[in-house]
């Protein structure tokens, strides 16, 4: 650039333009003295500094300014880039600097939501690599903002942030030419000098016009009000941008304890581990890294794109991000999330007489002089940006107290070929705009709305770990839909504008640019402007908000309001990255959502990480991070002397999973395996494909984050049946100890017996929580049947009660939550996620299993297990493994080609509870609690969010329970075989009912279409058979480990099934005969299911075709390794777990279980791992 510059005045001169060489030799005389300015780059640096900045941008150059004020502190300044030349000052080059090696050039990464009309679907995002940073590349526009915004600040716990602290420092920076109007709110003698003298468009003053007669008054928008139109306010002086590096660096330079390194990239902030101090940092230069130290302060300034990168490159950063980049995480911050810009489609305007900088070349030769000379002209012009219109889009008519949300910026002149080439448009693009458009041949001005407060935001990534590839940039525009309804609005607003009468003076019109892809779309029309914004999304460079500033409260932040990066000493983050949230029109879901979002990040850092580096051998190693896994694995640990690696197929429990009524959306995720049953004329007939879907968490916790959070031990005699069956040590009095280990119990009007109950165990079992009025009307019509409200998990289970639940200030409790989150510091625990294990590993003699095979991203990897492997995949995935391992019935493994090595009834003895889903009970309220509950969600949601309670904490809408003994229905002590679970909402309350349970969508129409459409009150029990006679298999369906098994449940095989089913919707219907049902005119849904039309409603014969049709699993699968003594040739394990024949090989989860528990099983399974550690430590010698 400079080079082209000199060339342009030697052909002036050469063409007989003499009068020019003054000016030449005075430019060159003011660059010259402009390059004699700037601060020498140190060749030797000091091995230790008092304070590192790291970045010579719109910050850095401040802050260093500003501490080597203190002659006693040495600083020292590291930049990346260059020196600011003369000639990147003059302000009508501004276009030109895209162009050159002082831009960094980045792109975001391609979408197809937004930058469609840039190459490659890929928007630049230009930041200034150079001293001054980007102060160099910008605008030159100076806005302060909103009082508001900073308010907002300060509102959200980063105090000392209010508009009138900062107001101060505002004043401290300018050296502004308006002083006098506000002279309170304007400085004069700071170090940036301000100006609205430069020369302007006519397009400006006509804008100016427009704005006025619309009722907007002319305003200081840096002063005490914003609403209003003015011409722009910009960092120029003396004719030339005024960078920071020119303003607070320049008057500096023969500083003796301020050094500046330039060309100097910063790869490394050097942090001990153990201290968590910052101590010095790494940095790049003439192709050798180097090292420097800091005594005091490592600041970084780097801007909110160089900043977080180089953060999450030192090991500060989101762990399962860094953990995925393989860096060893220091410190666990949501580093690189928060990112935020303001975004402002080109609106380009054709008028008469409206001439743009750039249609002034004719007179070019005058135009230099003038600039060379005197600093006046067309070049002293801030490139194009002229005149600018804040307004707020929520009010009727111009308020100047008014919050703006919307900027409207005039720019002289179009979209020329340099803007194209710096926006990075795509040639069809650029050659319909010239080719077909109004745009040829015709004064433009442009007209920018630009959203102020988007709502969207994005993500910084680190690409991989080399600090000179450039960060994933993901904007996120417009995936809010606000932001695009506000950038309507703003086109709306300028047609507005284009209405009044100095508009229509020089006939301006908004030009149809004819964009490729938007042109089968009506032009003008809404949905032509989404199209079009979505093309030319134009940023506006104003990055921010990744390394977020908070209170302490604020676990979305990264920065303290003293701007101390959390967990770090000696480290602070000081530029645009740290701003928060800005202030959004409805602030109070905005908090919440923040609030919420905080949590959840705090949640996922107290996880543990995924081990990136294995040991080549552990002490025990368990396959399954699920119920029972989790426990084992914190159990064994305990012995500081185990290595432990727990294996898990899925990824990261995360915060939004364990809010209780998400639970139905939580299996439409991969969170899921995503298991069906093989297809079946007997039950499931009311599903597509007649198949049951077979939910099963696959993710740190497992099934206990995709369950309904129901806790029930089950009845005393189940236990006492398995030690008869001969697993001595299985009695209830054996396992009570481990139920009451695992729980700490808080029930709230039950009666809870002394002994039976656990008071300081990892899961919380709870009855707080939200309950509808059908759920006391079910309780209190179980009452007046005579059934007593009842602890169920005390000594005897008989009765009706509120649902308990594995629930804590308003959260799901996994186990992961329960047992592996205070342990995440634990040394011997290694956790690998996202890791399937495909087999067993023998020894020669085909006797010992030494260890494991598993995959992860499509790489395989073994490991050694020197005492035991500890399989806990769960009923489906652990007979799975043991058969593809060679482990189970020899036939079936042959014909798979698999080696038989122990011939044992692996898959055998499949049990699950069962029931005829979707009973539909209707109610004299034309709307449920339930059901408006979900219609209200978004309100509840925000009153969870902030307080953790109401509608929002029911777990998945379950909420009462009666446990019934139809054999002996009086007795108080009775073995239930019949539960009747009650849900407050119906199969259309939660649009994903139906999805999962996998409903035919014919059926579903028919049998509750018109209840969807009407919004009818309803809710749900579900007659649960507890102890059911039918057995299923698991089978293989091919020897590969991704091929899920064939899963035969084979429910109501054995008839006694159907009978209970019936009994159970007996009971029901007696309980709708109460009192308490009737004042609620609750009765069934009276209505015939597709395929039992023959049958006569409400005969058992009906009922059996409704409960083979609607076949609703309760996901309580077991019995596939069942637990035994040698004498059983059904057993799989004997009672301490061991897989019979082999060495060195347990299971331990709900596979063992020798017949299916009375109740839910998640808990019961937690106790199996709680007992099976115990029995681990045992058999090694450790009590």
């Amino acid at each position: 650039m400079y080079l082209s510059t000199i060339f342009l005045l030697l052909n002036l001169i050469s063409l007989g333009y003499c009068g020019v060489l003054s000016a030449v030799f005075n430019f060159f005389k003011k660059s010259h003295k402009h390059k004699t300015l700037e601060t020498d780059d140190q060749k030797i640096l000091n091995i230790t500094y008092d304070f590192i900045v790291i970045g010579a941008g719109s910050a850095g150059a401040v802050v260093a300014a500003r501490l080597s004020e203190n002659q006693n502190w040495n600083v020292l300044l590291l930049e990346a880039g260059g020196a600011e030349s003369f000639l990147m000052d003059i302000p009508q080059n501004v276009h030109l600097l895209q162009q050159t090696g002082i831009n960094w050039d980045y792109k975001t990464e391609p979408s197809d939501s937004y930058c469609l009309g840039m190459i490659d679907n890929q928007c630049r995002w230009p930041r200034g690599k150079v001293m001054g940073g980007s102060s160099v590349l910008n605008y030159m526009i100076y806005t302060r903002g909103n009082r508001n915004d900073f308010n907002g600040w300060a509102k959200r716990g980063c105090d000392s942030w209010d508009y009138k602290n900062v107001l101060n420092y505002f004043k401290k920076i300018e050296d502004s030419d308006v002083y006098e109007t506000f002279p309170d709110y304007r400085g004069r003698g700071g170090n940036v000098g301000l100006t609205k003298e430069f020369w302007r468009s006519p397009a400006s003053e006509f804008f100016l016009r427009a704005g006025m007669e619309l009722g907007y008054p002319t305003v200081d928008y840096n002063g005490p009000t914003q609403i209003g139109v003015s011409f722009v306010e910009s960092n120029i002086k003396n004719g030339h941008r005024h960078s920071s590096n020119v303003a607070y660096l320049y008057p500096v330079r023969d500083r003796p304890n301020l050094h500046v390194k330039k060309n100097a990239q910063v790869t490394k902030i050097l942090i001990n581990p153990f201290t968590k101090t910052a101590e010095g940092v790494e940095y790049y230069h003439e192709n050798e890294i180097h090292k420097v130290f800091a005594s005091k302060e490592i600041i970084l300034s780097a801007g909110a794109v160089n900043s977080p990168q180089l953060l999450m490159l030192s090991g500060i950063g989101p762990i399962e991000h860094l953990t995925e980049m393989g860096i060893k995480v220091i410190s666990n911050l949501p580093v690189g999330y928060n990112l935020m810009d303001h975004i402002a489609p080109m609106i380009v305007i054709a008028c008469d007489s409206c001439l743009s900088p750039s249609a002034e070349f004719s007179r070019a030769f005058t135009h230099l002089i003038n600039y060379f000379d005197n600093s006046t002209g067309p070049l002293n012009n801030p490139g194009g940006c002229e005149s600018l219109l804040f307004l707020d889009s929520q009010s009727n008519r111009p308020s100047v107290n008014g919050i703006p949300d919307l900027e409207l910026l005039q720019t002289a002149g179009g979209i020329n070929f340099i803007i194209s080439s710096n926006m990075g448009l795509k040639r069809d693009i650029i050659y319909n705009m010239y080719r077909y458009s109004d745009v040829r041949d015709k004064n433009t001005f442009m007209v920018l709305p630009m959203v102020l407060r988007p709502k969207s935001r994005g993500r910084i990534y680190l690409r991989d770990t080399d600090p000179l590839s450039p960060p994933k940039i993901i904007p996120n525009y417009f995936a809010d839909p606000y932001d695009m309804e506000l950038a309507i609005i703003g086109i709306r607003k300028i047609q507005e504008l284009l209405q009044t009468q100095a508009m229509r003076n020089i006939g301006a019109q908004v030009v149809d640019l004819k964009l490729p892809g938007c042109l089968h779309l009506p032009f003008d029309t809404d949905i032509y402007w989404e199209c079009y914004f979505r093309h030319l999304t134009f940023n506006i460079y104003h990055y921010s908000g990744t390394c977020k500033m908070g209170s302490h409260r604020d676990f979305t932040s990264v920065v303290t309001p003293r701007l101390n990066v959390r967990g770090i000493r000696n480290l602070r983050v000081v530029d645009a990255s740290v701003m928060p949230e800005i202030v959004s029109v409805n602030s109070q879901l905005i908090d919440s959502l923040l609030q919420f979002w905080g949590k959840g990040q705090s949640m996922l850092w107290q996880e543990k990480p995924d081990q990136t580096k294995l040991d080549d051998t552990y002490d025990f190693i368990i396959v399954g991070a699920g119920s029972a896994g989790c426990v084992v694995a914190n159990r064994l640990s305990e012995i500081i002397n185990w290595k432990i690696l727990l294996i898990e197929a899925g990824g990261s429990e995360n915060l939004l999973m364990d809010v209780p009524q998400i639970v139905h959306l939580l299996q439409q995720l991969d969170v899921n395996w995503g298991y069906k049953t093989a297809p079946s004329n007997k039950y499931c007939r009311g599903m597509v494909n007649h198949q049951c879907n077979w939910p099963r968490g696959k993710v740190m916790g497992g099934s206990s984050v995709l369950n309904y959070m129901i806790y029930t031990r089950g009845n005393p005699r189940d236990y006492d049946n398995w030690s008869k069956m001969g697993n001595d040590g299985w009695n209830y009095a054996n396992v009570l100890p481990y139920f009451n280990k695992i729980e700490t119990a808080h029930l709230q009007g039950i009666n809870m017996t002394a002994g039976y109950r656990g008071t300081n165990g990892p899961i919380t079992v709870s009855t707080d929580f939200w309950r509808s009025r059908m759920a006391k009307a079910f309780i209190k019509a179980g009452l007046e049947m005579g059934m007593p409200m009842n602890d169920y998990n005390g000594p005897t289970q008989i009765g009706i009660s509120p649902i308990q639940s594995n629930l804590k200030r308003g959260f799901r409790q996994s186990a992961n939550v329960a047992y592996l989150y205070p342990i995440q510091n634990r040394p011997n625990l290694h956790v690998k996620k996202h890791s399937l294990v495909t087999k067993l590993i023998f020894d020669k003699s085909n006797k010992v299993i030494t260890g494991v095979k598993f995959i992860q991203d499509k790489r395989t990897f073994y490991v050694r297990a020197k005492r035991e492997v500890i399989i806990s995949a769960g009923a489906i995935n652990s007979p799975q493994l043991l058969m593809l391992s060679g482990i189970g019935p020899a036939k079936h493994l042959k014909k798979f080609d698999i080696n038989p090595i122990v011939n044992l009834p692996v898959g055998y003895n499949l049990m699950d509870h069962a029931a005829p889903g979707a009973i539909t009970l209707l109610c004299n309220h034309t709307n449920t609690d339930f059901n408006r509950v979900m219609d209200q969600f978004n309100m509840n949601f925000v009153n969870f969010m902030q307080r953790a309670k109401g509608p929002i904490t029911g777990p998945g809408g379950c909420e009462s329970v009666l446990f019934y003994d139809s054999d002996n229905p009086t007795s108080r002590d009775g073995y239930a075989d019949i539960e009747l679970l009650q849900l407050g909402g119906s199969v259309t309350s939660f649009p994903t009912f139906r999805n999962n349970f996998g409903i035919d969508p014919y059926i579903y129409e028919t049998m509750w279409g018109d209840l969807e459409s009407q919004a009818r009150g309803a809710f749900m029990v579900f007659p649960m058979v507890l102890r059911p006679k039918s057995r299923g298999r698991i089978m293989l369906k091919s020897d590969s480990p991704q091929k899920f098994p064939v899963i035969y449940p084979n429910y109501y095989q054995n008839y006694k099934d159907i009978e209970t089913s019936i009994k159970g919707i007996r009971l029901l219907q007696k309980m709708l005969q109460t009192d308490a049902m009737k004042q609620l005119n609750v009765r069934m849904l009276e209505r015939k299911v597709p395929g039992c039309e023959n049958y006569v409603f409400d005969s058992d014969e009906y009922w059996e075709c409704y409960t083979r049709t609607f076949t609703f699993t309760i996901y309580h699968y077991s019995g596939t390794c069942k637990m035994g003594p040698p004498s059983d040739k059904e057993a799989v394990v004997s009672p301490r777990l061991r897989v019979y024949n082999i060495s060195n090989l347990r299971v331990v989860d709900a596979s063992i279980m020798p017949e299916i528990i009375a109740g839910h099983p998640n808990g019961p399974t937690m106790m199996i791992a709680e007992k099976a550690a115990d029995m681990i430590k045992e058999d090694w010698h450790y009590t």
